[in-house]
């Protein structure tokens, strides 16, 4: 994210469609994240930012709507592997043979693959479209920014309640072989390893700095380009390298720590 593209989204995306759904003054709340455009008024849009240091207690995507995604996505993303897991051989081997006839990197998880950036999207959407209005008012709620005019049902409209029709155990329970082997707080963790306070997540991205700091590393990232750079690559397409992803990463981590 950067100031060119947050003014893009703006104008492109979120002043279009919220024209088109109400008439309405509408309050656009932002967290201090870098990249982002200084606050205005415009055509009954109002852009507020939240003060420093209050995503955990006072934001309500904090409050429960990304981690609502997060599950959702990752239920999406279990139950198309465990769907692959559950077929035949005959359909396995079928599907193995046609992901030849893809291009690199596009036969994503339909055909037994990591996921590619075409299926997390897809995975991002049905997750977001499943996430019941009630639970955004409720994590609104919780947030305390204003006074809703009419009160929440917080029994009807819990994140418990809510993410029934996503339980993850329930699922693994339905492939014979797997459910017994799986634990609650297995799924937990499952569910818990990308976020930032998380044990898994700091230490991967420790290991990362540190393989990427190694002189080891350093030569395996010289032979991992040579041989990008000798592979056939789609026209357009350049290897941009280790050391481009490693400052992504730092620039990713300052936008958290903000």
């Amino acid at each position: 994210m950067d100031v060119f593209i947050c003014w893009k989204w703006f104008n492109e995306v979120f002043h279009p469609e919220v024209k088109r759904k109400t008439g309405l003054p509408v309050l656009l709340l932002f967290d201090n994240a870098p990249g982002h455009f200084e606050a205005f008024e415009r055509n009954l849009v109002k852009v507020v930012f939240f003060p420093p240091n209050c995503t955990s207690w006072k934001q309500p995507c904090d409050m429960g709507i990304i981690a609502a995604l997060k599950k959702r996505y990752k239920y999406l993303y279990l139950s198309d592997i465990l769907s692959y897991y559950s077929l035949d051989v005959n359909t396995k081997e079928c599907l193995k043979e046609s992901s030849l006839l893809c291009k690199r990197g596009a036969a994503g998880v339909k055909y037994g693959k990591p996921a590619h950036l075409l299926d997390a999207a897809k995975y991002a959407d049905l997750a977001w479209k499943s996430i019941q209005p009630s639970s955004l008012k409720n994590c609104f709620d919780k947030a305390e920014l204003f006074q809703i005019s009419s009160p929440v049902n917080t029994e009807l409209c819990s994140e418990e309640a809510d993410f029934a029709s996503f339980n993850m155990l329930l699922l693994l329970n339905s492939i014979e072989g797997i459910g017994n082997m799986i634990s609650s707080e297995d799924i937990s963790n499952f569910e818990s390893i990308d976020c930032e306070d998380s044990s898994t997540y700091i230490e991967t991205n420790k290991e990362d700095v540190e393989d990427y700091l190694s002189p080891e590393i350093a030569i395996d990232n010289n032979s991992v380009e040579e041989e990008a750079n000798n592979d056939e690559i789609d026209d357009g397409t350049d290897f941009l390298g280790i050391e481009f992803i490693h400052l992504s990463l730092i620039d990713i981590g300052n936008q958290l720590k903000c």
